[in-house]
């Protein structure tokens, strides 16, 4: 069985066509099919049915989907296993939210650097909906988010922590002193509202300000009759190849996001 027809494979279940999978691969449309047909001899069964001009997945095809990429997965960590991480190239695409951007990426860069120096990374920052969406379309291989539990099946997530969302406000607002407070209590203070959706106004993660609060200048003031929570997420779509340098950004993230602050 070899590789560059499971490539192949996984190229097509993606685009859903042999003519873009072709243009993809830089191969001519005849050899894509070459390479489907050569894999299904090999397995036994039909991975497409073709009728006229179009192309779907059997329901053999959607069951391999999973070992083929698990396969290429294997052997593109397999073919760095004696080589320094230094000498990866390449780049790795990651969606984020501005928050954690912030928060969190002024140390995973950093960190990511150090052990991949010339593998290429590229930031997005957009908002949860748009990320996903990015996922879905193969614009971007993983996402570290903010937001509700994700619970689609189409994503695999290595990662999630459920932090809780507080009121915050400068050391020097009477209600810093308090333990807490009644959500009554805060209808006379002024707000800073961020954008316009509803949801971010008045309130943060606690996770995004807690370096704030730990080197204090900022407070969080807790609202005893008022709990809200989001989940931070790192995830990837179940069908995406990890190669070793997407393999070593997850980690990278992962073991930044577990820090403290």
């Amino acid at each position: 069985m070899e590789i560059r027809n499971l490539v192949t494979f996984l190229k097509v279940t993606e685009l859903n066509s042999f003519s873009k999978a072709a243009e993809a691969l830089d191969y001519s449309q005849s050899a894509v099919t070459v390479q489907i047909q050569q894999l299904e001899r090999e397995l036994g069964v039909r991975l497409f049915d073709r009728i006229g001009k179009n192309v779907s997945i059997t329901q053999y095809g959607k069951n391999f989907i999973s070992y083929a990429r698990d396969i290429v997965s294997a052997v593109a960590r397999a073919q760095v296993f004696a080589s320094e991480e230094t000498e990866l190239t390449g780049m790795v695409q990651v969606g984020t939210l501005n928050s954690l951007m912030t928060a969190s990426f002024s140390d995973i860069v950093p960190a990511f650097r150090q052990r991949f120096p010339h593998v290429m990374m590229r930031l997005h920052a957009d908002m949860v909906a748009s990320l996903k969406d990015k996922l879905l379309k193969n614009e971007l291989d993983l996402i570290y988010t903010l937001d509700s539990q994700v619970l689609d099946p189409q994503f695999v997530k290595v990662f999630e922590a459920e932090e809780e969302v507080v009121v915050v406000t400068n050391r020097d607002n009477p209600l810093a002193a308090r333990e807490s407070v009644r959500l009554a209590e805060l209808v006379d203070h002024p707000f800073i509202l961020m954008y316009e959706n509803p949801a971010y106004m008045t309130v943060l993660p606690l996770y995004t300000v807690k370096k704030s609060i730990h080197e204090k200048s900022l407070a969080a003031v807790r609202v005893e009759d008022c709990k809200m929570s989001q989940f931070r997420q790192v995830i990837y779509h179940k069908n995406k190849v990890l190669t070793p340098q997407i393999q070593g950004m997850l980690d990278t993230i992962v073991e930044v996001a577990k820090r403290p602050f």
